[in-house]
């Protein structure tokens, strides 16, 4: 049976629409591997991304004959294309082939440049280096191995499968059209859109989960009409060219203008360089300075553009080129307006063309890099999917191959109409501690002898932890070595024995074990309490390695601390859904993360209502921040500037008119206003409360500011304001918490 690589209608329309405005993109001329190479492998991996070339390494190293296929005109994906400021998490977590491809970039630049040279400096330890340094790397680790054939500017066909198994997948030479056929006994996808376990039929999936269906408070929508927060949908975050800059003037080549010029995309940026006044590039884009690698070339991570991505994923070879173009004109747009726009300052585009592309970088593309930054695209439906509770409190698996430790980062899905205009949607950076991924995210369900180690297992939301570069390495290490382990039992992927593949790895040097954490859960009894009963709270010990010294319950929603024993009694006095939050800490200082619950308390749906600030009237302009703690995706800072200009007002849609206990989030600091002037607006009138941010009253999120009477719907707020304070002041959630009528 075959599955070709073909076309839908959809795409036809799409392709044709994209045409119209790129028909004059030409693919640019690159080198390919001569016929004479073999045509059948142990191994065949497609992908020759970080992911693919460590599972062949690996799998090569235990004595298999592996050939990979790769679409582009070289190996290493992202890391030799552009991100080159590696996004490490906790390096402690980095391990096996992972780590020595990095600790072979670090032993590059000191044998170049020696030991104390900034080049080795400006390596952070062999994690950030030059895209055509990683390829080398890459290429040497390769060219070790006798038994590995590599064919780059080829790219899939067909696949053909016999009795739950891949016999051979066809491929086809980029410029010619040539097509071969491959056999394997065991295959691994490795490319980031997921082609070779679509083409074999692999259950996956593309674009957002809803809230509901894991239970992933990140999941889905997250702005707009909040009729629509929390829906799934076929969207992904934002791709982008992920360009490598320069200031050397010996290599600096200028920015060419593109084909397709759109500098009205980047107006609001011009708006803002005259009425700030800026006069150099760096005052508008500070992160340059900061991304400095080697050699003096800097990780570019601007010019995403969101929806123009929704089709990639399922997209033929010509539509994904057309894809590829909006994205590198939209990029070089931004680029040379900034340096040739003739209503900015001269001064400023002066200065902006001290910049541009490094001319020992992407010489087969006019140095840009050629590979589209494909954050997400198809995602496996396997034998596991890992979520965002297997990152944030499930941390450990029986069956881990590797640890992660990224924040959960997502980049802007799309842009929507709201009542304040075209906003931002779908971006989120969350904190996690390590967590441990199991063996299970990169089998499917049937396929006997595919791995996926690029289109994992993984919801949007953990996808986006799960998907950084030195994981998908570790990936490719444990795929090539269960291939390994299939092909000498004869078994299938499914089939491998796990603990065996763990102490192939460990004895390789991978990381399989996250820094311990206390695992509780929270348990009560009666399961549906009634209005004035008791209910008894216990910690619930999933993982405790050490006896539980510290217990800390917020049982009323208010953030106060409220009882400090592992059985805890409770009685609610109104009829509502109540939310309990729980923090252990255990006799060696370790602490859990914020562990929640919900408990209805009668028969009323009521729940407190909280709004954050995201969706406060915000006047003045603030700092846009990321939260510390588990529970917001964003606040907002004043950066102790324009005192009295700032405010924002948090206005609830109330469901009962009432009694309500008004508590604020923040997060602490030395560096916080110890006079934040607060603003109650409630049915009895209007109160004043000052606020001391500089340092917090207790270890939840939330602060109880007092006890107020409110009507239904919108009528009363809280507002927030800068004026007359020394020091940060910020702006995170307000809550309302139900207390009963009068």
């Amino acid at each position: 049976m075959n599955h070709t690589f073909g076309k839908t209608a959809a795409r036809f329309f799409f392709i044709i629409s994209i045409f119209l405005v790129f028909s004059g993109y030409s693919r640019h001329a690159a080198a390919h591997t001569a016929r004479h190479e073999p045509t059948s492998a142990d191994l065949i991996v497609y992908g020759g991304t970080p992911a693919g070339v460590i599972a062949a390494v690996a799998a090569a190293r235990m004595g298999h004959s592996v050939i990979i296929v790769e679409p582009q005109v070289r190996i290493g994906g992202m890391t030799s294309g552009g991100l080159i400021r590696t996004d490490v998490g906790d390096e402690e977590t980095i391990g096996g082939l992972s780590k020595e491809f990095f600790n072979r970039n670090l032993a590059y630049y000191v044998k170049q440049y020696g030991e104390g040279s900034k080049q080795v400096e400006k390596s952070y330890q062999g994690y950030f280096t030059e895209p055509h340094v990683a390829e080398q790397i890459f290429n040497e680790m390769v060219k070790e191995q006798a038994n590995i054939t590599v064919l780059t500017r080829h790219r899939l066909v067909d696949v053909a499968i016999q009795q739950q198994k891949i016999a051979s997948i066809a491929i086809e030479r980029v410029a010619s059209g040539e097509q071969q056929t491959l056999s394997g006994k065991m295959f691994i996808d490795a490319s980031y859109e997921g082609d070779l376990m679509a083409a074999a039929g692999v259950p996956y999936r593309v674009g957002r989960e809803s809230q509901w269906e894991y239970n992933e408070s990140f999941a889905g929508v997250n702005y707009g009409p909040k009729e629509i927060r929390g829906m799934g949908d076929h969207k992904l975050q934002a791709y982008n060219i992920r360009g490598t800059l320069t200031r050397r003037e010996d290599i600096r080549v200028l920015f060419p203008k593109p084909d397709h010029y759109t500098p009205e995309r980047f107006e609001a940026m011009k708006q803002k360089i005259l009425q700030e006044g800026y006069t150099k590039l760096e005052e508008l884009m500070p992160h340059l300075i900061g991304a400095e690698m080697p050699n003096g070339k800097h990780d570019n991570n601007d010019g995403d553009l969101p929806g123009v991505n929704f089709a990639y994923p399922e997209a033929n070879w010509e539509e994904r080129q057309q894809i590829y173009a909006m994205h590198r004109d939209h990029w070089l747009s931004l680029f040379y307006m900034l340096q040739n726009d003739p209503e900015l300052p001269e001064a400023f585009r002066a200065d902006a063309r001290k910049w541009g592309l490094p001319s020992d970088e992407y010489p087969e593309n006019n140095h840009i890099t050629p590979q589209l930054y494909v954050r997400e695209a198809r995602r496996m439906v396997g034998k596991y999917v890992l979520t965002q509770n297997d990152i944030r409190t499930h941390r450990y698996k029986e069956t881990t191959i590797c640890v992660g430790s990224y924040n959960m980062d997502c980049h802007v899905v799309d842009y929507l109409m709201t009542a304040k205009g075209i906003v931002p949607e779908g971006g989120f950076i969350e904190p996690c501690d390590a967590y441990e991924i199991p063996y299970e995210i990169i089998v499917p369900h049937s396929n006997e002898n595919l791995l996926v180690i690029g289109g994992f297992s993984a919801t949007h939301v953990a996808y986006g932890s799960a998907r950084m570069e030195p994981v998908f390495m570790m990936l490719g290490h444990a795929g090539g070595l269960a291939a390994h382990l299939a092909l000498q039992s004869g078994s299938a992927v499914q089939d491998v024995a796990v603990k065996q593949l763990q102490s192939l790895l460990t004895q390789q040097g991978a990381i399989l074990k996250a820094p311990y954490l206390p695992d509780v859960a929270i348990h009560f009894t009666p399961a549906e309490p009634k209005v004035g009963e008791e209910v008894t709270f216990t910690v619930e010990e999933k993982d405790v390695r050490a006896p539980l010294k510290k217990i800390w319950w917020s049982l009323d929603g208010t953030g106060e601390i409220n009882a400090t024993d592992k059985m805890v009694k409770h009685t609610f006095t109104s009829a509502k859904v109540n939310e309990i939050t729980l923090l252990v800490e255990d006799e060696n200082g370790l602490r859990s993360p914020f562990i929640k619950a919900e408990v209805p308390v009668g028969e009323s749906a009521i729940r407190d209502v909280n709004v954050e600030a995201e969706d406060g009237e915000i006047t003045g302009e603030w700092i846009r921040s990321r939260s510390p703690n588990y529970d917001f995706r964003l606040l907002y800072i004043d950066g102790d500037t324009k005192k009295g200009g700032k405010k924002t007002r948090f206005v609830p849609d109330l469901p009962k008119t009432g009694r309500y206990m008004v508590s604020v989030a923040y997060s602490p600091g030395e560096n916080r206003a110890t006079n934040v002037p607060v603003t109650i607006q409630h049915s009895d009138g209007t109160s004043n409360v000052t606020l001391d941010q500089s340092t917090a009253s207790t270890l939840f999120v939330y602060k109880p500011l007092g006890e107020f009477r409110f009507e239904e719907g919108e009528s009363g707020w809280v507002e927030i304001s800068n004026a007359g304070t020394t020091g940060q002041v910020v702006v995170d959630a307000v809550k309302w918490i139900w207390l009963g009528d009068e």
